[in-house]
Formats: C-alpha cells, structure tokens, sequence
C-alpha cells in the first residue's frame, strides 16, 4: 500500500480543497520496484519519490521530507541482550 503510492493517493483525496489546513510528511528509502536503483537515498531516487509522492498527494509541496538510512554494520559487534 505505501510503496505502491495508494496511501498518497488516498490522502491526495481526503486532503482535496483543505492541503493548506495540513502538515504532510513524507519519506524516501522504501524499495518500489525490482530495479537496481529502486531503494536508495541518491540523489535520483530522492528526486524521483518525491515527484511520485507529489503527484499522487495531487499537491506541490511536502512539509517535511525524511530520508531513512540504515546503520552501518560493524564487524565483530554483536546485539546486547
């Protein structure tokens, strides 16, 4: 559902004639398709998901717009616990 873009698209809807009334956040990383740059944070894909995001939410801004990266890795830790 999110990263198809029908959550955006639905609240595209109820958001009609009230965006101005809203704070709408968004965020990039999901993977979105089979390609090889279909899950990354450069600069591209950023760009990409944002347009995708804008359109579907039929609005010309977001308010907040995160990028979620995960933690490196480090050899030889392990998880406490």
């Amino acid at each position: 559902m999110y990263s198809t873009g029908l959550s955006a698209k639905i609240l595209g809807e109820i958001l009609d004639g009230r965006r101005d009334q809203v704070l709408v956040t968004s965020k990039a990383r999901m993977r979105i398709g089979d390609g090889r740059i279909d899950e990354a944070v450069s600069r591209y894909h950023l760009i990409r998901e944002c347009e995708k995001t804008l359109q579907n939410l039929r609005t010309d801004h977001i308010n907040i717009y995160f990028t979620i990266v995960k933690p490196p890795q480090v050899r030889g830790s392990r998880p406490e616990g």
